[in-house]
């Protein structure tokens, strides 16, 4: 259990953290802003529920985007997919998960950075 949880918990802070890079360095653009600001809105919106001053650091929104995503891609992609599958093959796919997300994220953001 404590792979999936993992796996799914990189999943939905890896893109969030890609998405909310990705505005940071291309948010100039009109298309990529209102995407952007679109994908990140349900976090957004749950913290204005609690602060009134939710966007002053971005650290919340992404932290609360993130365990939104995860628990999509847990119930959604996750556990479906490794329901039957063995624990020595769910490790291995962890630390396989763990190098694609974070150079996913750093292709992403320097991708941005070039473009920008």
């Amino acid at each position: 259990m404590k792979y999936r949880i993992y796996i799914a918990f990189l999943l939905g802070i890896g893109f969030a953290t890609l998405v909310l890079l990705i505005l940071m360095a291309l948010g100039s653009n009109l298309l990529v802003a209102m995407v952007g600001i679109g994908l990140l809105m349900p976090g957004i919106g749950s913290l204005q529920v609690i602060f009134h001053n939710c966007c002053e650091s971005r650290l919340p929104v992404l932290a609360v985007n993130g365990l939104i995503y995860s628990a999509v891609a847990f119930l959604g992609l996750v556990w479906p997919v490794t329901a039957r599958m063995p624990r020595e093959r769910l490790k291995r796919l962890a630390h396989l998960f763990t190098y694609v997300v974070v150079g996913a994220v750093g292709v992403g953001w320097g991708a941005a950075l070039a473009l920008a």
